[in-house]
């Protein structure tokens, strides 16, 4: 084999944008009949201070084409927000009524270079395995336990019933 070798350098130039941000939500399953919400903090990128700044939101509905084994996004949704001195704000996208696997796009520019971030969240409908019910209501669960007190160590037994609309037989 003829090898050989020779010494060579190069120089890449990296830009990046001067902010940077990070999304988060207090859940990750919603109701379809409940409004999609997230906060969305910006910071700088040199010195991660938090930094005010305008950011765009697109919830995006993501479906899976088996014919073709590819996701097809479709934007059902655009908020325009700007970040407080804190580089915080909160979002929220009007309910989605219908179920399936959605994703909360932000981004920001700065500079003349652009970044964002994405999420991903789940709207369950009425079609879906969990339906919409038992989110949103409370029901109490009974315990009774097969003594009234234990000794030390003693392995105790318990009966848990859940909570149910009809009746057993």
């Amino acid at each position: 084999q003829n090898r050989e070798e020779s010494q060579a350098a190069a120089r890449i130039k990296v830009y990046r944008a001067p902010v940077t941000l990070r999304i988060s939500q207090d859940r990750w399953y919603y109701p379809a009949s409940a409004p999609v919400s997230f906060k969305v903090t910006a910071k700088t990128a040199v010195d991660s201070k938090p930094v005010a700044t305008a950011v765009k939101a697109e919830l995006i509905h993501r479906t899976y084409e088996a014919k073709t084994q590819k996701n097809i996004d479709t934007i059902t949704g655009n908020l325009s927000l700007t970040t407080n001195d804190g580089g915080e704000v909160l979002g929220e996208f009007p309910a989605t009524k219908k179920g399936g696997t959605f994703l909360v796009r932000v981004s920001a520019s700065a500079g003349g270079r652009s970044t964002d971030e994405i999420i991903e969240t789940f709207v369950f409908g009425g079609s879906d395995f969990y339906g919409d019910s038992g989110e949103n209501v409370e029901r109490s669960v009974t315990v009774n336990a097969n003594k009234k007190q234990y000794e030390v160590f003693e392995t105790a037994e318990f009966a848990i019933r859940l909570p149910t609309d009809k009746k057993l037989p």
